[in-house]
C-alpha cells in the first residue's frame, strides 16, 4: 500500500511552498536593505556604512569595504547627487 519510491504530490506542494516562502523572504530584505542606502548622498552613505561595519570589523576594515561597496552601489544610481556638484 505505502511505497517510499512514489512521489507524494502534497508533499512537493509544501517544499516547493517553503522554498517560495524562503526566497521570497529574502527578496524583502534585500530590498529593504536597498531602500535603507536609496535616497541618501554618497557621503551618508558612507558614513552609514563605516558607523555599522566598524563595530564588526574595526575602523580600518569598514573603510575598506565602504571603499569597494559604496563605488558600485553609486555605478548603479543608488544615490542622489552630492548638494555642492
Amino acid at each position: 500500500m505505502y511505497n517510499e519510491e512514489t512521489s507524494h504530490p502534497i508533499r512537493f506542494i509544501v517544499k516547493l511552498l517553503i522554498v517560495l516562502g524562503l526566497l521570497a523572504a529574502l527578496g524583502k530584505f534585500l530590498n529593504d536593505k536597498k531602500d535603507e542606502y536609496a535616497g541618501l548622498t554618497e557621503a551618508e552613505a558612507r558614513a552609514r556604512m563605516e558607523a555599522k561595519l566598524a563595530a564588526r570589523f574595526g575602523e580600518d576594515k569598514a573603510t575598506e569595504i565602504a571603499d569597494q561597496v559604496i563605488p558600485v552601489l553609486a555605478d548603479r544610481g543608488l544615490f542622489k547627487a552630492d548638494a555642492g556638484i
